[in-house]
C-alpha cells in the first residue's frame, strides 16, 4: 500500500474536530442588547418604595396563591412582592393569578429548592 493513500485513509476517518474559538457570552436578559456596563450610578429606576413578603413555604397548593392574593390587596400600586414556595405548582399558579388580576411578575428564579417569584403590583 502506498504512503500517500494510508495518510489519506488515516484523515477520511477521523472525526471533525468541534471549533473551539472562544464564543460571545450569552445574556440571560431578554430585550436587552449587549452594551457596555456604565460606571455604576445610583439609578433612577422605577422600583417600588415599599418592599413585601410572603413566606409561603412548606404549603401547598392553594396556599401560596391565596397567601399573595391576602398580600397583594394590602399594598399600593407599584410596590414590589417576593413569594418564597417550595411548591413546585407555584411557579405555574402565581403567574397565572397575577396575569389573570393584571400584576406583573419580574422574576421567577429557583435556589435551594425554592421557588422565589418578585411581582410588580398594578392596582
Amino acid at each position: 500500500m502506498n504512503p500517500d493513500s494510508m495518510s489519506n485513509n488515516n484523515q477520511d476517518n477521523r472525526s471533525p474536530q468541534p471549533d473551539r474559538s472562544p464564543q460571545p457570552e450569552k445574556s440571560h436578559q431578554l430585550g436587552k442588547s449587549h452594551q457596555p456596563e456604565k460606571s455604576p450610578q445610583p439609578e433612577k429606576s422605577h422600583q417600588p418604595e415599599s418592599n413585601h413578603h410572603v413566606d409561603a413555604r412548606r404549603l401547598l397548593c392553594p396556599l401560596p396563591v391565596i397567601r399573595t392574593q391576602d398580600a397583594i390587596a394590602q399594598m399600593h400600586n407599584g410596590e414590589l412582592l417576593t413569594v418564597t414556595s417550595t411548591d413546585p405548582g407555584a411557579k405555574v399558579d402565581i403567574p397565572s393569578w397575577c396575569r389573570i388580576n393584571g400584576h406583573e411578575v419580574l422574576e421567577i428564579r429557583e435556589q435551594d429548592h425554592e421557588i422565589i417569584i418578585s411581582i410588580k403590583v398594578n392596582q
